[in-house]
């Protein structure tokens, strides 16, 4: 609100990622070098892929029918769908093996920082 009624630049420095999520825009500084910089969503949107977390009692089942779908997965130790946007409901649906767990995972700017910095 300030910066907007004054029409001035903040700078913050912070160590607390859900801070970074807040700005507008956003520089990552690893071991003295700038790494990566844009917006919160642009950073997070070119380093982390939204998920799907699944699993089904019948473990066999869902492997072999993720596999027949042509769907990419790793066991994670869940199944884990890498998404587009939107994908969710259209891969939800096209699975017919009784499902116990289902999460969906949105990046976030952590995630991301942790891919950047290479401890991931």
């Amino acid at each position: 609100e300030v910066r907007k009624e004054n029409g001035t630049t903040v700078f913050l420095t912070t160590h607390y990622l859900e801070e970074a999520e807040l700005a507008d825009s956003i520089c990552i500084i690893n071991k003295g070098k700038i790494v990566s910089r844009g917006t919160p969503a642009q950073i997070k949107a070119e380093l982390v892929e939204e998920y799907l977390l699944i699993d089904a009692e019948n473990r066999a089942a869902l492997r072999a029918e993720l596999t027949h779908l042509h769907l990419p997965f790793t066991e994670t130790p869940q199944f884990r769908l890498p998404l587009n946007t939107g994908a969710i409901h259209a891969t939800l649906k096209a699975i017919e093996t009784p499902l116990t767990y289902v999460q969906t995972h949105a990046p976030t700017l952590e995630d991301a920082y942790l891919e950047i910095v290479g401890e991931k």
